[in-house]
Order: C-alpha cells, then sequence, then structure tokens
C-alpha cells in the first residue's frame, strides 16, 4: 500500500539573501534611529558587536531567539521583520 502523506517543501520566494540584506537595513537604521552603539545592541541580545555587524550587512541571519530579543529592544514587532517566507520584505530589497 502506498504512503498517501503529502509534503511539501517551502521555497524562498525571491534570490537567496535578499531578505537578509533588507532585515539588515531594517536593524541598522532602526539602531541608528534609537542612537544606540552595536555594542549595546550586542548586550541586549547577548552576542557579540562584530555579530550585530554581519547581520546589519546581510552575511548572516540572527537565530530566532536573536530576532525575538532584537524585535524587542527595537521597538518592532516579529512578524514586521522581514524573512525568507514574505515576498513584500524581499521585494523591498531588491
Amino acid at each position: 500500500m502506498r504512503d498517501k502523506t503529502v509534503r511539501f517543501h517551502l521555497r524562498p520566494l525571491a534570490e537567496p539573501g535578499a531578505w537578509r540584506k533588507a532585515l539588515g537595513a531594517l536593524l541598522r537604521s532602526r539602531r541608528a534611529s534609537l542612537g544606540l552603539s552595536a555594542s549595546e545592541v550586542a548586550a541586549w541580545v547577548g552576542t557579540s558587536d562584530a555579530q550585530v555587524y554581519r547581520w546589519e550587512a546581510g552575511a548572516v541571519a540572527p537565530s530566532t531567539l536573536h530576532m525575538l530579543r532584537l524585535a524587542e529592544l527595537l521597538g518592532l514587532k516579529l512578524e514586521d521583520l522581514p524573512s525568507p517566507w514574505k515576498e513584500t520584505h524581499v521585494r523591498q530589497a531588491v
């Protein structure tokens, strides 16, 4: 008897990394508007300032825990942050 389980895979809606660049630009501008240094953000989030710069450059993405802490610190909603599964944020970055 055949397995009738439906399997699917989510795929990013745009070029890989575009959402990370959009997220990085948002983090950088929000941090600057609040007058926070990368070191202050890093201390709040629990990482290094070098990692904050990597996020802002779009080189890597924060973990889910770091995303939650960043949203709280920067006064943003988690669902408003760019992600690879949201077409609107990805298109803004391209």
